[in-house]
């Protein structure tokens, strides 16, 4: 058998939000519980039996002038507006917000966070007139590849924005300069830049449209590190075009005190190899170039040997 007066009572409670409550019976009455946040716990006694036709009507008014008071219902029995958030809030969240200013980030910490990021903006400016998007830059430790470039790698989780990756493998900063991984970094840029152009080949391929970008750009294509490897194919390395586009950006990045800090740690037992890449330089003209470390290269013009640098 329905209870009018217990229907009426919900029904309003529900109006106004309240869907946790409790019932408690004793006697020929029960007991509706709810509390509110910030307000203690409300009571209204419900007869079991009601005695004439105005107890819903009577046990609405009692209910109602309850919710009057918690600020859930204005007198004219409209669901009140939520109350603005109170002063004593707005200044806790103030003063946290101070406080979290004034936590110190090691200078260390910020200077990594910011210096991939800053010679990607750097680069993007000079080489690609600043028409390459953002990207989420990772260090991966990938077996045979100083980096990578991963078109709609992530997904936002709070909005609909999604970011590509462009990876970069530490271990492979052992014993480079930085002009040598800042031109990893710059490999991996044009294939962000032909994603955008929207022209980029099967995926890992790098095809005579890239090839070309990256000679324009100051850095030759190679299949083998030496300057006549082939310009295309699936697994490329590069060199640093002496003088080029790249070398001038990159001089003026260094020239900014711009330094790229860490690097992958030696493991257990592990000990540093010869880098893959050796910069060699002509002691008559200056003229520089890029090998494996026991190359013998000679500049043609001078008929000199060229040196490896320390």
């Amino acid at each position: 058998m329905r209870n009018p007066c217990l229907d009426a009572a919900l029904a309003d409670l529900d109006a106004v939000g309240i869907r946790d409550y409790q019932l408690a019976r004793g006697g020929k009455h029960l007991q509706l519980r709810w509390s509110v946040a910030g307000h203690a716990l409300r009571m209204l006694t419900i007869p079991l039996t009601p005695s004439d036709w105005r107890s819903p009507q009577n046990t609405r008014s009692d209910l109602r002038r309850l919710l009057r008071e918690d600020g859930l219902l204005e007198s004219n029995g409209a669901r009140a507006a939520p109350k603005p958030e109170s002063d004593q809030w707005r200044r806790q969240l103030e003063d946290l917000i101070r406080q979290l200013n004034r936590v110190h980030v090691p200078e260390q910490v910020q200077a990594e966070r910011g210096g991939l990021q800053a010679a990607y903006d750097h680069f993007n400016k000079e080489l690609f007139d600043g028409k390459l998007p953002d990207v989420f830059i990772t260090y991966q430790r990938k077996a045979r590849s100083l980096g990578y470039f991963s078109a709609d790698r992530f997904n936002g989780r709070l909005d609909k924005t999604g970011r590509h990756e462009l990876a970069l493998n530490p271990d492979g900063f052992i014993n480079e300069s930085d002009m040598e991984i800042c031109s990893t970094l710059v490999h991996e840029q044009h294939h962000v830049w032909q994603h955008v152009k929207g022209t980029a080949p099967k995926r890992g391929y790098h095809d005579r449209e890239w090839a070309a970008k990256m000679k324009l750009n100051g850095l030759q294509p190679t299949s083998t590190g030496m300057a006549d490897g082939r310009e295309t194919g699936q697994h490329m390395d590069h060199l640093i075009i002496p003088g080029g586009r790249f070398e001038q950006a990159f001089n003026k990045l260094a020239a900014s005190k711009w330094k790229l800090n860490l690097e992958s740690a030696l493991r257990p037992n592990q000990q540093k190899g010869p880098s893959s890449k050796t910069k060699f330089t002509c002691g008559s003209c200056g003229a520089n170039a890029w090998g494996k470390p026991d190359l013998l290269i000679s500049c043609v013009p001078c008929e000199t040997v060229m040196r490896a640098a320390a």
